[in-house]
């Protein structure tokens, strides 16, 4: 039977404490499995809302695509996975259909609650008080920006 000296006792006290860097490690990969799951979980989700969206687009339908370019639906082809957009009145251009990222809703143009239109601010020089040609000072202390006499 061998002797345990002094230069081998920390060695064998290491080895009986090894259990709890193994329980550790087991947690991080749980977790690290648990984040996984839930990000591919979540991915899969856009992707079917993407591919129900897609399935609906209907000449008319006014999207973006994913370069950030606005456009109306002319023409729809699924089976060559093309989308013909008109971005401009005359000009048209075709786009891989999941290069279209969005359906644009249409704004209403509606006054926030509580607020009268008639009272809104105006620009008719009609119904302006100043007389015509009136020209404002800008206070140059409240201005930060140096001036060009400042500058020489």
């Amino acid at each position: 039977m061998p002797v345990a000296t002094a230069a081998t006792l920390p060695v064998i006290a290491q080895q009986a404490q090894g259990g709890g860097g193994s329980l550790l490690m087991l947690v991080a990969f749980a977790v690290l499995a648990v984040m996984l799951f839930l990000s591919f979980r979540r991915g899969k989700k856009v992707q079917q809302q993407q591919a129900q969206m897609r399935s609906t687009l209907a000449p008319g339908d006014e999207v973006m695509t994913g370069a950030g370019i606005f456009g109306t639906v002319v023409a729809v082809d699924t089976a060559g996975q093309r989308v013909t957009l008109e971005t401009a009145p005359g000009t048209r251009m075709d786009v891989h259909l999941q290069g279209v990222t969005t359906v644009v809703e249409p704004e209403t143009a509606e006054a926030p609650a509580g607020v009268d239109p008639a009272a809104a601010p105006t620009t008719d020089p009609s119904r302006l008080d100043d007389a015509p040609g009136t020209e404002y000072r800008v206070d140059d202390a409240a201005d930060p920006r140096p001036r060009r006499d400042d500058l020489a």
